[in-house]
């Protein structure tokens, strides 16, 4: 399955993704952004995602431009009866970071989540100092949940410690914010 926007596009993550997944989860310069289950400095192997794509309330993506891989987007903790899921976004590629690809592929996901998968809530946590993450959230119609301190906190690279910023994103502000623009 493929989504297609202006200038992004959205594939479905295969077991033929896995040296990409690889790669990204390798480098410690873009995990210190992500909130992930992933420990850090622990490789990700074959068996572990093996097991990520195997799970049924998870949906995976990879993000392109040009039938370049860019990055990765999905959501986990996938709920039918609830509704809800947990959306998770990275652009793993350095020179593609403040260009909007971020912003247009979670736009495409958070479109599918809500039309295709009949989601009513969507969730997700961002790293306090990630300050790129927060904009991109706000900017897409999420609202600010809770912001919580993590057991142990979050500390970003120069020592200073930041809590966690969960966010929610319901259906009928979503749809709103569609109308706007």
């Amino acid at each position: 399955m493929t989504i297609k926007g202006k200038r992004v596009f959205l594939k479905l993550a295969t077991e033929s993704d896995f040296p990409l997944f690889q790669k990204w989860f390798g480098d410690s310069g873009n995990m210190k952004y992500v909130v992930s289950h992933m420990l850090q400095g622990v490789e990700y192997n074959k068996e572990m995602c093996l097991e990520d794509y195997s799970k049924k309330d998870l949906l995976l993506f990879i993000i392109g431009i040009n039938e370049k891989p860019i990055g990765s987007c999905g959501f986990k903790n996938i709920d039918p009866k609830k509704k809800r899921a947990t959306f998770g976004i990275t652009i793993e590629e350095r020179r593609d970071w403040n260009k909007g690809y971020g912003t247009e592929a979670a736009q495409l996901l958070i479109d599918y989540g809500f039309k295709k998968l009949k989601l009513y809530q969507i969730n997700s946590a961002v790293l306090g100092f990630n300050a790129r993450s927060i904009r991109m959230h706000k900017k897409l119609g999420f609202e600010v949940e809770i912001r919580k301190e993590n057991s142990p906190p979050t500390k970003d690279e120069n020592g200073k410690f930041w809590d966690d910023v969960y966010f929610i994103l319901l259906k009928k502000d979503w749809e709103e914010k569609q109308r706007e623009l």
